[in-house]
């Protein structure tokens, strides 16, 4: 049967038609991710808190480069942005990114500042850079706090740089606090003989120092240098380079540092968050993207017990959505997060 384009079915069809266009209008364009990674021109060595911006005019976003030099953005609307990155001591870089990008977008910087003596002398193993603001990149005087398996506590020189000797190689937090601005920490692993630069700029702060933060970074470091073997220290970079885009425990499974230790996850562990405890809170509620460190503790691998005193009686522990296995010493206990500041 011949249907003419006029009449009752083809007004149905151009109501439909119409419809569809509406609603097309009112879902948000498909969004992605952009990830890359920022390397030294001339070594191509990955270079650690670079500031990467993408946006556009009215629209702007800004994150810190991790220890393997990787960034990303997500949920990223496509279309064409400005990329930027800056760093001490680099030259600044710009580009124009299309969004999706057919692959990871390559940054390659070029230094401007000779290394000194200081820094130098960190081929003998240890963590070195240096300390500016993050909006004009000026040298800054800074507190600087090293923690892991051997910390130390220093200041920076006039310049803004700074040296930390490590005795041991591993994981380890880098922090850096000033009057007037916001603490910035940053995880990096130090190889044996061997140094890693980092640059840490800080914002202006707006508000009040927050103490109670700070006095969790000290109970961290202390924890740290009374461990027991059932114990792992896992960095940021590790949680994305071997986890991918998995969950927070998956990564961390994946992850050297905690495969080292021959640990093994139960269904439920009892959570800290920046020092804080959170009770019922589950494993899935943080993404790895999201977090700098993670320590990790059997029952009886906190010998300062400063996690047991802090977790409120009776509370319950975090759902790690892992099956349940036996009980032991080397099942983790003790999970605390520390968040990308």
């Amino acid at each position: 049967m011949f249907l003419s384009s006029s009449g009752p079915i083809a007004i149905r069809v151009a109501a439909v038609a119409a419809l569809v266009a509406t609603l097309s209008e009112r879902v948000p364009a498909q969004q992605v991710s952009v990830t890359g990674v920022v390397r030294d021109a001339i070594s191509s060595s990955p270079l650690v808190g670079a500031i990467v911006t993408l946006g556009r005019t009215a629209d702007e976003r800004a994150t810190r480069t991790d220890a393997n030099g990787a960034f990303a953005f997500a949920e990223v609307a496509r279309g064409a942005y400005a990329l930027s990155v800056r760093r001490l001591g680099y030259a600044p870089a710009q580009s124009n990114v299309e969004v999706p990008a057919s692959q990871p977008i390559v940054v390659m910087m070029r230094r401007v500042v000779a290394l000194d003596t200081v820094r130098v002398s960190a081929a003998d193993q240890g963590i070195y850079g240096a300390v500016g603001t993050s909006t004009d990149l000026r040298p800054l005087a800074a507190s600087i706090q090293v923690i892991g398996t051997s910390g130390s506590r220093l200041r920076t020189d006039s310049s803004g740089h700074f040296f930390a000797p490590v005795k041991t190689p591993g994981p380890y937090l880098v922090r850096a606090t000033a009057d007037g601005f916001v603490g910035q920490t940053v995880s990096v692993t130090v190889r044996s003989k061997d140094g890693v630069e980092v640059a840490l700029l800080l914002d202006s702060a707006t508000g009040p120092a927050d103490h109670k933060l700070e006095m969790a970074y000290g109970d961290f470091n202390s924890r740290m240098m009374q461990r027991g073997l059932a114990s792992a220290l896992v960095p940021g970079a590790d949680l994305t380079r071997f986890g991918g885009e998995g969950t927070l425990v998956s990564s961390i499974v994946s992850s050297p540092s905690f495969a080292a230790k021959a640990l093994r996850f139960t269904s439920f562990a009892c959570l800290f968050v920046d020092g804080q405890p959170k009770p019922g809170t589950p494993m899935s509620a943080y993404g790895p993207r999201e977090v700098e460190m993670v320590e990790l503790y059997g029952s009886k691998a906190d010998r300062t017990r400063n996690l047991e005193q802090r977790w409120p009686r009776n509370a319950p522990c975090a759902a790690t959505g892992m099956p349940p296995v036996g009980a032991g010493d080397d099942a983790v206990r003790w999970i605390v997060i520390w968040l990308k500041r």
